[in-house]
């Protein structure tokens, strides 16, 4: 959906440095000569542009499930349940089935973002690495969000990918429309946003 849209770009977020050669986050460096991209930079004619490969047409198939997603979320159920050598057996059964090396974490530890915020791009904990496994392994795929809340993420207090927040803290749920609001008698009219 983005392939072609120079607006949109790798550059600058977790699978464009972290993910450089990942084959779960594909993408092209347009400023090489050899790049095939239209223009070497991004929408405003400045900034880099990383393109991505992972769905190059606009009728590429976006999973809504898939087994390295279900390993990834094992491995959440097993960190939650302190079996940290459960967790690395399931993150590392994903990473193998897109030919990456073993991770070896350190402790379970606890989620501590990156620098401006996403995920932490080199620690080596249970938490970090499953934060960044999910990240990479879902990217482009719509499931970030609610990993974010799920976890209560310290990028939810601020930080950035490209653009910093203006806010205290980030919406991490799509508010129940005005519609649904008025005509379903089951909804707290006065509670958007449900986090339990």
């Amino acid at each position: 959906e983005t392939h072609g849209r120079h607006e949109i770009s790798a550059w600058g977020t977790l699978a464009g440095t972290y993910g450089a050669g990942d084959p779960r986050t594909p993408w092209t460096d347009c400023g090489a000569a050899s790049s095939g991209c239209p223009s070497g930079n991004g929408a405003d004619g400045q900034t880099i542009h990383y393109r991505q490969e992972k769905y190059p047409t606009k009728d590429d198939d976006i999973p809504v499930v898939k087994g390295t997603d279900m390993r990834l979320l094992e491995a959440e159920n097993a960190l939650l349940n302190a079996d940290l050598v459960g967790a690395m057996a399931k993150i590392n059964e994903a990473r193998a089935f897109f030919g990456l090396g073993a991770l070896v974490a350190t402790t379970i530890g606890s989620i501590t973002g990156g620098d401006g915020g996403g995920a932490h791009p080199t620690s080596m904990t249970g938490w970090d690495i499953l934060d960044r496994e999910r990240h990479l392994t879902n990217w482009l795929e719509g499931r970030r969000l609610w990993d974010l809340h799920r976890w209560n993420h310290p990028h939810l207090d601020g930080g950035g990918v490209v653009y910093f927040a203006t806010v205290a803290r980030r919406a991490s749920c799509f508010p129940i429309s005005d519609d649904e609001c008025q005509v379903n008698e089951n909804i707290d009219s006065t509670s958007k946003c449900f986090t339990s």
